[in-house]
């Protein structure tokens, strides 16, 4: 039997101070069906950079 897939999405706008952090988080998770969506909607900062 296969895991659901469990989609997390992180908006990101404005987050240049907390976005690695964040992602970094969710690298370390153990789930095996996983799936990160990060929107940025333009944000002014480096988070699409970081991203």
């Amino acid at each position: 039997m296969t895991d659901p897939l469990a989609s997390i999405i992180v908006l990101g706008w404005g987050g240049e101070p907390y976005i690695a952090t964040c992602l970094k988080a969710l690298r370390c998770q153990t789930y095996p069906a996983l799936e990160v969506i990060v929107v940025d909607n333009g944000s002014p900062d480096r988070t699409a950079e970081i991203v």
